[in-house]
């Protein structure tokens, strides 16, 4: 199985919530929320 990565609209639009709910439980560095995200290397 790929693993196929996802922007945070396109991963809204796929659990259909809007996309600055995404945000919010991704959170940021400093504040980390309750979803783990990753972003792919430039090589990807």
């Amino acid at each position: 199985m790929s693993c196929t990565w996802l922007t945070v609209k396109e991963a809204a639009d796929f659990i259909k919530v809007h996309y600055t709910t995404m945000q919010k439980y991704i959170g940021t560095v400093d504040k980390p929320g309750k979803l783990k995200a990753s972003r792919p290397s430039e090589g990807v």
